[in-house]
């Protein structure tokens, strides 16, 4: 089959890998100069950069493990145990929060292991689940740690009240420590938290990306760039994709882009992908003294007077070759809801702002380089899953593939959307045979 594949990232890279080794023939069309999407990394004066935050590899499935790593020779991959902090009044917090905290203040500490106490024993006496997250904080958290923590910094993230974010994102993306773990950690002993993603790898060289690259060897000129597609129409047994004829197309394209190209498509699948919202993301490279690198893999920074950035990522701890010799670099996020406008004035205000954090040294910064993501993460408003299941409908019922974690919205990992792209391509060729 000749299948065309919209969008470079990494789901369409991994797509294009599958039905390449499996002989059929595919067309990747990527919109940017440079393809890797969300897995884009540059290297700016000697220092890495990961455009979309500090990504790293890890997954729970075996196969996708074999998958990844297996692009890689021994020692060229920096395996790494997370040590993950919440700078929390000026205290480093373990994270999660639940279980650090035994790190916190007394009265903090009461509050919150009250809070979840209360919560604990109200879900056990048959309190319902809230559908919205504020309230779902409360109800597996407890008013302590969602006070303290849970809200302040999720507010951060997504920049929106919280009663009206969704709960079906929160399994497996925001950690829940059973019982026995929190009163633990209230009395002062480390347990740990989210430990899928304990032990980590990242390149040695090259970023993220490197891995992208490695993915996206064999594919050649299959993968072109600087091409964005205006048209895909069903034609019969085939698509037109701007004047080409395809046997089938997988889309890993943001939905709501899809509903302007895609002809055919219901209007109500339209209004309900031009209706699916997304948050953007701007990432900051610091370039730092190498005493001031703290020995942690990343940070999350709850409070409004820390700076608009939620977390930091130690980048030059993923791997030696991420910075110059006897030099180091924090990765910054900062999530917005449309655009954001990037001055010297708000750069400087930013490191500042990590100076009286303690984070940094602000006349050891030899580089300040920054991305905008316009697409970095899904916004789970209270009618996402209806507006998204009419939207996937939609595009299926034409016989066009989404995938990915704008392509279905999705909050897919790599490692998921590599997971993803097989199940998609093992579906188009179970459905050809």
């Amino acid at each position: 089959m000749k299948i065309a594949i919209l969008g470079g990232g990494i789901s369409g890279v991994a797509a294009a890998r599958f039905l390449v080794e499996a002989g059929h023939t595919v067309t990747i069309f990527e919109k940017d100069r440079e393809p890797g999407g969300l897995v884009r990394s540059d290297t700016v004066n000697g220092y890495v950069f990961d455009r979309a935050g500090g990504h790293i590899l890890f997954t729970k499935n075996d196969w996708c493990r074999q998958f990844m790593h297996g692009h890689y020779a021994p020692g060229e991959l920096v395996a790494t145990r997370r040590d993950t902090k919440i700078l929390f009044k000026g205290r480093w917090v373990h994270y999660p929060f639940e279980n650090g905290l035994g790190d916190l203040e007394l009265e903090d500490r009461i509050a919150c292991l009250k809070g979840y106490i209360d919560a604990y024993v109200a879900r056990k006496g048959g309190a319902p689940t809230p559908r919205d997250f504020r309230g779902w904080i409360d109800h597996r958290m407890g008013r302590g740690i969602a006070d303290l923590f849970m809200v302040p910094y999720n507010e951060k993230i997504w920049k929106a009240d919280l009663k009206d974010v969704g709960i079906d994102w929160v399994e497996g993306r925001v950690p829940d420590a059973p019982l026995e773990d929190v009163l633990r950690a209230a009395l002062g002993q480390r347990v740990e938290g989210y430990t899928h993603q304990l032990n980590f790898h990242y390149p040695r060289t090259g970023g993220f990306q490197d891995l992208y690259d490695r993915m996206a060897r064999p594919l050649g000129a299959a993968l072109l760039t600087n091409v964005e597609v205006k048209s895909v129409e069903k034609k019969g047994e085939h698509y037109d994709v701007d004047g080409t004829a395809f046997d089938r197309v997988i889309s890993t394209i943001p939905l709501p882009v899809l509903a302007d190209v895609l002809r055919g498509l219901s209007s109500a699948a339209r209004a309900a992908a031009k209706a699916l919202q997304h948050r953007s993301l701007t990432s900051i490279l610091f370039g730092i003294d190498r005493e001031s690198v703290k020995p942690y893999s990343w940070i999350y920074l709850p409070h409004a007077s820390q700076g608009p950035a939620n977390r930091i990522t130690f980048l030059s701890n993923y791997s030696p070759d991420n910075a110059p010799a006897g030099r180091g670099s924090i990765l910054a996020e900062v999530t917005h809801a449309g655009p954001l406008a990037i001055t010297q004035r708000w750069l400087d205000d930013l490191r500042d702002a990590f100076h009286r954090e303690g984070l940094l040294r602000k006349d050891a910064v030899d580089l300040v380089h920054h991305f905008q993501n316009e697409w970095a993460y899904i916004l789970f408003d209270p009618d996402f899953t209806t507006k998204r299941r009419t939207a996937i409908d939609g595009v299926e019922q034409l016989g066009v593939l989404p995938l990915g974690r704008f392509g279905r919205f999705d909050y897919f990992n790599s490692d998921q959307c590599v997971i993803a792209a097989r199940a998609t391509v093992d579906r188009l060729l179970a459905g050809a045979r």
